[in-house]
């Protein structure tokens, strides 16, 4: 199973991740892979990570391959 980072991020980070992978991408260098999604302030995090999704979030880790099962 791939992890998932939810974070709140300033835009200005957002933008510099993406230029130091790009950076390394143009040297020749592997980009890491990662997964991250990322909210600009803490309201919005709470908008979309509601209550009841944040249990269904919390089932699929404690069940591995529970979304195949949905």
């Amino acid at each position: 199973m791939h992890k998932i980072e939810i974070r709140v991020e300033r835009v200005d980070a957002f933008f510099e991740r993406g230029r130091k992978s790009a950076q390394a991408a143009d040297r020749g260098e592997g980009i890491r892979p990662s997964r991250v999604v990322a909210f600009e302030d803490v309201e919005s995090l709470l908008h979309v990570l509601t209550k009841r999704r944040v249990l269904l979030l919390n089932q699929v880790k404690e069940t591995p391959g529970a979304c195949q099962a949905l």
